[in-house]
């Protein structure tokens, strides 16, 4: 493979690189300022066509130069790229080194920038279909289509954000029912009570029942005060003959009779007998009289009687009304059991209900999380589309399994966070690619790492271009293996 050529760029006036055939890591060296990172930026610009701005000139020179891998940048007032391109170049889809460290403190960040690299390294996408089975609420107005991170990220929050919700439903009715249950306290809820109205009905009958035996005890007493007021009213009357009264009424009708016919006969004696007429008949009138008084009195005494026959009827024993009280208060207290047992069936049924919206909402956030989870499958899937990488998602983190375990990939070495992704800048750049590795990473390496990357390239036929400082007044450039050999 040609040499790397740079004329009149940066501090460099001209400057050979060596690229050996077989791949490898070739280490720009010299001191700070002396150009090495102007290099590599000027190497990734004639490579890519698009790196980090147009590279300054050496001062006073109007016009620069870089040949690298079968391509020409040419620097002026203009930049202008000719040629055919040899290499593939991983800068510009993504850069190795910021897989290793994106420079974000926070690690979920972190790896969130290490994930969108890689898929966009993948150049997957997401579609609907990714998507099936999944709630609406977790997918309505989502882009799914865009950027996959950015929409599995909006999903997953969204999941966690139904699973919180349900989850505190569930929590709600859970309580709910819970009060529901201390308010039956100790009633008993499967008691079996005769019918409402039939209970009413039982109520109203002991009540009147009641109510007859109250009265009729008040009636009892009544009557005693009336027999005793009779008795009283009785000893101070005198008992009338009726049948004597009667006799003297028919003897003084019959002499009337007489005397009407005696009348009839006897003109003469007219006057006589109507006078006998009139005496007769004011004896039947007095006879009359007397016998209506004695028909009077008679009913009275015939009433005050039948007052004195009611007052020795007695009234409700005791025993009686004790039993009719019982019986009003025992239907009383039927009616307000069935009550307090309807009441705790009642409570009993709502808190069924909230427990099984309880149990509902925490299947769902059960089931929300269980989908938020998923979410990391499908970025694991768009993940190990890139070749060459080991690494899973879990969580929202880039996990590699190691012989400790399942690891956060942060939380390994950079050493094996260099390797790793080596793996997946060399499988990207494929036979006769280039990476470049800036100066800060790759002296942040060990020996062992520093041999185990070169192995890495050398295996795979790419070449790696890098940078350290030295004591060099001029950069110079130098194969790993030679420099070291």
């Amino acid at each position: 493979m040609p040499d790397i050529t740079l004329t009149n760029i940066g501090p460099l006036g001209r400057t050979i690189i060596p690229i050996p055939a077989e791949g490898g890591v070739t280490v720009l060296r010299g001191r700070n300022g002396a150009g090495k990172s102007i290099a590599l930026d000027a190497i990734a610009s004639t490579v890519s066509g698009n790196g980090k701005g147009k590279p300054p000139l050496k001062d006073l020179a109007s016009r620069g130069e870089v040949s690298a891998f079968g391509a020409t940048l040419t620097v002026g007032k203009a930049l202008r790229r000719r040629g055919e391109l040899e290499v593939a170049l991983l800068e510009g889809r993504i850069s190795v080194a910021d897989l290793v460290d994106p420079q974000i403190q926070d690690p979920a960040r972190a790896d969130a920038a290490r994930i969108r690299a890689l898929i966009s390294l993948s150049g997957a996408a997401f579609c609907r279909d990714d998507f099936i089975g999944f709630p609406d609420l977790a997918l309505d107005g989502i882009d799914l289509t865009g950027d996959p991170l950015a929409a599995v990220t909006a999903v997953r929050q969204r999941l966690n954000q139904l699973a919180v919700a349900s989850e505190k439903c569930a929590a709600s009715e859970a309580a709910a029912a819970g009060a529901l249950r201390v308010s039956v306290e100790d009633a008993d809820p499967v008691a079996s009570f005769p019918d409402p109205d039939e209970l009413n009905a039982r109520l109203e009958t002991a009540i009147r029942h009641e109510a007859a035996l109250q009265q009729a005890a008040q009636d009892a007493v009544a009557r005693q005060v009336q027999a005793e007021q009779a008795r009283f009213e009785i000893e101070g009357m005198a008992a009338p003959s009726i049948t004597i009264a009667k006799r003297i009424r028919d003897d003084a009708s019959d002499v009337l009779y007489r005397r009407q016919a005696a009348t009839i006969g006897l003109e003469t004696a007219l006057q006589d007998a109507r006078k006998e007429e009139a005496v007769a008949e004011s004896a039947l009138n007095m006879a009359q009289q007397e016998m209506d008084s004695a028909v009077a009195i008679s009913a009275v005494i015939e009433k005050l009687q039948a007052q004195i026959d009611a007052g020795a009827a007695p009234g409700p024993s005791p025993v009686e009304m004790e039993s009719a009280e019982r019986a009003v208060e025992l239907a009383r207290i039927m009616i307000a059991t069935a009550a307090d047992a309807r009441r705790a069936a009642d409570m009993l049924a709502k808190a069924d209900a909230h427990e099984v919206e309880a149990d509902t909402r925490a299947a769902e956030a059960v089931a929300s999380r269980r989908w938020a989870k998923y979410t990391d499958e499908l970025l694991s899937e768009q993940v190990a589309t890139v070749p060459g990488c080991p690494l899973t998602v879990v969580d929202g983190r880039l996990v590699a399994h190691t012989r400790r375990g399942p690891t956060y990939y942060s939380e390994l070495s950079a050493g094996e966070r260099w390797r790793m992704a080596m793996d997946v800048a060399i499988q990207a750049v494929g036979d006769k690619g280039l990476i470049i590795i800036p100066q800060e990473a790759w002296e942040g390496l060990d020996s062992a790492n520093r041999a185990a990357i070169h192995q890495q390239a050398q295996a795979a036929g790419v070449t790696v271009l890098t940078a350290e400082c030295s004591d060099d007044e001029t950069v110079t450039a130098e194969t790993y293996g030679l420099e070291f050999a």
